[in-house]
């Protein structure tokens, strides 16, 4: 009896990691809800590690705090979007308190990462829904680990290094084990709000937000504009798509799933926004608060920095997660301990009552209002594109997911602000708003799996891609920009512009699932040649359609592929149409030279481009997945790039053969 392949799907947050798992005929994912140090049932496990001086590997994680926190031994966290070299936050790039390297945030990943695999293999094996199915050696039966990464790592080798991290933890080190990552946390937010949209729920139902939105204007329908809006720890998505259809599926006899098919309508706007700049706000307020009262403690290893720490990552986390309930709303006095103050501590001059720091409710909402406004101020942007691009089309709802989007301040505070007036939306929170990502990301396996297709049908590119080719001009055909351009070939003695660029998909375009773009090309050889190769050099610029550069050379363009492309003579004679025996220009050694055509093709993936070489019926080379980022990246935005070298003409190339199709 062959096993069940179960699909496992991981969203590493800032702050907390969420886990989610199903195999392909489960209705639903499941969640990891129980983990190690903690004995009540949780969605997610603090991203989170202890190390102790002197030792390489940390000696708790998770939930497992150790119960005395020794001198020499440290807590690691936040440390997420560090992995990206170009992420600085705050101005703290040369602070003295930035004390790591990007080896050291890899290896916290790999530690961390390392005791995430080993519970969740534990967890599995005892789940019930598996009690008869994971007996045997784990590493002999198939999974499939999925994991997301942030919209905001726009640079591919961020993604790689990702991946060699998640491989160096043990993840797909067997067999019948793999990894998978090409969703990012915007796209599987998405998914999930896409499958889960008949279990959101209305914050503006007069019955209160636990209410399911029932009414014809509450739930998301075809036609409709949604507007998503995944504010986490560390990042927040603002992504708009339009319903094409709710289309059923039959998942197996008698058993159907209704499931919104998704178009989306511009890139995703991803930026560091979250609850961590909530936490880092307020230890900075408690310590300009400590710094007050001038308090000398006993204790040599006390400091204020890290009494504003602790308080930070204590007290204050029930604090944020609980504002904005009713309850909260009216007690306008909060007064936590403050770690290492003593319990007969008293200065009401300066707001400390037994050794506790009496705070205000505006203080906390000064917090939450500071990351809100600048959400807001992303949303309007997003609409405001939207208007621009799609003047016909109007957003109707927005959807509220991640664990900034759970707190009930911050769906009080958009109701307010967008749930009015003519221009009034739908305002839903999706079921486990903190479990988007990860239950998206099994979503949209299975949803692969069992269909063949993403839930996302289309989306558009944030850069342009093309291929390198000599294009051959007219006899009064000038070049279209200097002259120097311009180049005699040695086989035909015609004029060519030389490395110009042919851009298959351009910035702003609208992508289609199942679809690929191709364009035809010739090549030419020596007849003699026994074997003939040669090299497809692939192009991307981020700069506007508008003003793509035309050659590899100019502008922005950069090369960041090559594609190695071989034929044989057997393979000639077997396919004699697209093969031409042609008079060498010039030369009676050598009088005749082979001109071949072949394809390039551009495939469209849910989150790569792959670009492949065909010779008739057949795949002669292929490139690399090539990453994609569907998102939005601002026209006037600074942009770095590696330096590109000049690339020399490669004679072989002699341009087209055809127009560019989409299929």
């Amino acid at each position: 009896m062959s096993l069940e392949t179960i699909y496992v799907g991981i969203d590493v947050g800032l702050t907390h990691t969420g886990v989610a798992f199903s195999t392909r005929d489960m209705d639903t994912p499941l969640d990891v809800d129980r983990w190690p140090g903690n004995k009540e049932v949780a969605k997610k496990v603090p991203t989170k590690l202890w190390y102790r001086a002197g030792c390489m590997k940390p000696v708790s994680w998770g939930f497992d705090e150790p119960e005395e926190l020794h001198r020499g031994m440290d807590v690691i966290d936040c440390f997420k979007l560090y992995l990206d070299p170009d992420f600085h936050t705050d101005g703290l790039e040369n602070s003295p308190e930035v004390f790591w390297t990007n080896e050291d945030v890899q290896l916290w990943f790999v530690d961390f990462l390392t005791a995430l695999r080993q519970y969740i293999i534990k967890y599995i094996r005892n789940a019930e829904v598996f009690a008869n199915d994971v007996m045997g050696d784990w590493k002999l039966h198939p999974v499939e680990y999925l994991f997301s990464f942030p919209t905001t790592w726009q640079n591919s080798k961020v993604v790689e290094t990702f991946s060699r991290t998640v491989t160096r933890a043990g993840f797909g080190e067997c067999a019948a084990h793999s990894v998978e990552i090409k969703l990012s946390e915007a796209a599987a937010a998405a998914v999930y709000s896409a499958k889960n949209f008949k279990n959101q729920r209305s914050i503006q139902s007069p019955k209160g937000r636990r209410e399911l939105a029932i009414g014809n204007e509450e739930r998301i329908r075809k036609g409709d504009v949604i507007l998503i809006c995944d504010a986490g720890g560390g990042t927040t998505d603002v992504s708009v798509l339009k319903v094409l259809s709710t289309q059923k599926f039959e998942i197996r006899e008698g058993h159907t799933e209704e499931v919104l098919e998704l178009e989306q309508l511009d890139f995703v706007n991803g930026r560091p926004i979250g609850s961590v700049r909530i936490d880092q706000a307020f230890q900075r307020l408690i310590e300009t608060r400590l710094k007050c009262i001038d308090y000398n403690s006993e204790n040599v290893s006390w400091s204020l920095k890290y009494a504003a720490r602790d308080l930070t990552k204590g007290s204050f986390q029930t604090i944020k997660e609980n504002f904005g309930y009713q309850i909260e709303s009216v007690l306008n006095k909060i007064a936590p301990y403050v770690p290492g103050l003593p319990r007969a501590y008293h200065n009401p001059e300066e707001g400390f009552e037994n050794g506790r720091i009496i705070l205000t409710g505006d203080d906390i909402r000064k917090l939450f209002d500071e990351q809100i406004c600048r959400i807001f101020s992303m949303i309007d942007e997003q609409l405001r594109r939207i208007r621009e691009l799609s003047p016909s089309e109007k957003v109707t709802h927005f959807v509220l997911s991640g664990g900034l989007g759970s707190s009930p301040y911050v769906q009080d505070c958009f109701k307010r602000e967008y749930g009015y007036g003519k221009a009034a939306k739908r305002i839903l929170i999706s079921e486990d708003p903190q479990l988007a990502v990860c239950r998206g990301l099994v979503i949209d396996r299975i949803h692969r799996l069992r269909y063949g297709h993403s839930i996302i049908s289309s989306r558009r590119s944030c850069h342009s891609y093309g291929i390198v080719f000599n294009n051959r001009l007219s006899q009064n055909k000038r070049s279209p920009r200097q002259s120097e351009g311009i180049k005699i070939s040695p086989y035909d003695r015609k004029r060519y512009a030389v490395n110009q660029i042919e851009w298959l998909i351009k910035r702003d375009q609208l992508i289609h699932q199942r679809q690929y773009i191709s364009q035809k090309f010739n090549r030419v050889f020596d007849n003699n040649s026994s074997e003939i190769s040669w090299k497809d050099l692939i192009a991307m610029s981020q700069s506007p359609a508008t003003r793509l550069p035309q050659t590899s050379n100019e502008g922005d363009a950069r090369i960041i592929c090559e594609i190695d492309s071989r034929v044989s003579r057997e393979l000639l004679r077997q396919h004699p149409k697209p093969v031409k025996v042609q008079k060498w220009w010039g030369s009676k050694r050598n009088p005749e030279f082979l001109k071949i055509q072949y394809e390039v093709r551009l495939v469209i993936g849910s989150s790569h481009l792959k670009f492949e070489v065909w010779f008739e019926d057949m795949v002669i080379g292929e490139s690399d997945e090539v990453p994609v980022n569907w998102q939005y990246t601002s026209i006037d935005e600074a942009i770095s790039l590696d330096s590109q070298a000049s690339w020399p003409v490669d004679w072989s190339n002699c341009g087209h053969a055809g127009g560019t199709k989409d299929k």
